[in-house]
């Protein structure tokens, strides 16, 4: 599938020029593609900041979601395993998701539906939810809202960030982290993670299912940028991760399946350019980005399912590139931009069924 489109907007708001009108005020970048004021946001838009995540139950982005206004999150098993996520009813194959900008939505699953369990709070600054059909700014995808995660930027000396935790059902999870920066000169912030549990049944234990299903996900996340001169700014996004989910067939009587893998490999990349003219007062920024998922889904053959062996492979991709350009005039910001993007889907299927 590719998209081509061109966007023009013509947006009254504040004027940047007062730094006092800014104090004690959200900024958000995903209700016009431009900083502003959420007070002033065109559209319906919910900041959820660093100090409300870290109050939150749970440990990762699914789980702090849950408790925003107008959202709801479908598990299915552990907190690992989401299943759904609907923004006022709409669900999440109209809801577009974003980490810095990149779009990150699976296009190998039916609900195209990004894993926020495997974000974890720690490296999030805010999150931005735009609730309300946004398809003339962010196209068709957006037709329930955008949900856009923002990493923190690294900032002073370099430091060394650790943190690990222990739960129930035999799990943990540890985080390493390396950032740091000189204001808009250069940032850079990079982590590794990895998180594991024995969980507990995916099918209902009350019909005598006792087998574990547990998860075990790793990932990779980095951002890195500076000032190549006085008007120019340069910075790359990256993500990779890796989960392996145990399933089961249903969840009645003899749901169990101790063989049933849900194995999901995912990159996702963007480089943008910012160019400043005339003391800020117009932008020209340009972004490519990629982001592609592996998804393979294997059941070996046992009693539990009739002898009968899955093995099906998902590859699904987005490509995109964006050039836009800001004007600030006063009170006025006009923005022009034109966007391209590209989404495909590979699937293969090896369904047998093994003798007796």
């Amino acid at each position: 599938m590719f998209l081509f489109s061109v966007l023009l907007l013509l947006l009254s708001c504040p004027s940047f020029a007062d730094d006092s009108s800014a104090i004690g005020q959200e900024i958000n970048i995903t209700a016009s593609r431009f900083s502003q004021e959420s007070s002033k946001s065109p559209g319906t838009i919910e900041v959820v900041t660093e100090e409300q995540l870290q109050s939150k139950s749970g440990s990762n982005v699914g789980q702090a979601l849950s408790e925003v206004p107008g959202i709801e999150v479908n598990t299915s098993g552990t907190s690992a395993t989401f299943t759904n996520l609907f923004l006022r009813g709409v669900a999440s194959d109209q809801i577009l998701v974003m980490i810095d900008g990149v779009v990150v939505n699976d296009p190998s699953t039916s609900t195209r539906l990004f894993d926020f369990s495997n974000v974890n709070l720690d490296l999030v600054e805010r999150i931005e939810v735009l609730k309300g059909p946004q398809s003339g700014v962010y196209g068709s995808d957006a037709m329930g809202g955008v949900i856009n995660i923002i990493t923190k930027r690294g900032e002073g000396p370099g430091k060394i960030g650790i943190n690990a935790e222990w739960f129930s059902l035999n799990g943990g999870k540890g985080l390493l982290s390396y950032s740091g920066g000189s204001g808009g000169d250069y940032w850079y912030s990079a982590s590794v993670s990895h998180e594991k549990s024995e969980g507990f049944s995916a099918a209902n234990e009350d019909d005598g299912n006792l087998e574990e299903d547990g998860y075990k996900m790793s990932s990779i996340t980095g951002k890195v940028g500076g000032s190549l001169s006085e008007s120019s700014e340069l910075e790359f996004v990256f993500k990779g991760s890796k989960k392996e989910l145990d399933l089961d067939e249903f969840g009645g009587v003899g749901g169990d399946d101790s063989d049933y893998l849900s194995k999901t490999d995912m990159i996702a990349l963007k480089l943008g350019h910012k160019l400043f003219f005339n003391d800020d007062m117009l932008e020209l920024g340009t972004d490519i980005s990629y982001t592609a998922y592996d998804r393979d889904l294997e059941n070996k053959a046992d009693s539990a399912d009739d002898l009968s062996v899955l093995s099906s492979t998902y590859h699904g991709s987005n490509k995109g590139a964006r050039v836009s350009l800001i004007a600030r005039s006063g009170p006025h910001t006009s923005i022009v931009g034109i966007e391209a993007s590209e989404e495909s889907l590979e699937v293969n299927d090896h369904n047998s069924t093994l003798s007796e």
